[in-house]
């Protein structure tokens, strides 16, 4: 978790960066391949690579201008348990967002 120094995290919102977002912004970003390249190498099409390079921008950009916290995680399942606040369950909706208040039992 990547989040701004001296806020606990059950004070934050958190942003949900996958794997696969992060990956497209490595290619595209940081080794400047197209995302034609980028989408050969991740074995998906330009059109997906393009997806997430713009999801993955989004979230990166959200958390560093609102001072949120930035999570990488690997794939969807991971928030079968996230909960908003401390009683309301997640809806599907929501985990497609991967925008949450706050991560049951975190600080």
């Amino acid at each position: 978790m990547f989040k701004p120094a001296g806020i606990p995290s059950s004070e934050l919102v958190k942003v949900f960066l996958m794997l696969d977002e992060l990956e497209a912004l490595r290619l595209c970003d940081s080794l400047g391949m197209s995302q034609a390249e980028a989408g050969t190498q991740m074995g998906i099409s330009r059109g997906t690579v393009q997806r997430l390079v713009n999801s993955g921008r989004q979230k990166l950009v959200s958390a560093v201008i609102h001072c949120q916290a930035l999570v990488i995680v690997e794939e969807e399942n991971n928030f079968e348990d996230l909960y908003i606040g401390d009683t309301i369950p997640i809806s599907a909706k929501e985990k497609r967002a991967f925008v949450i208040m706050s991560a049951a039992g975190e600080d």
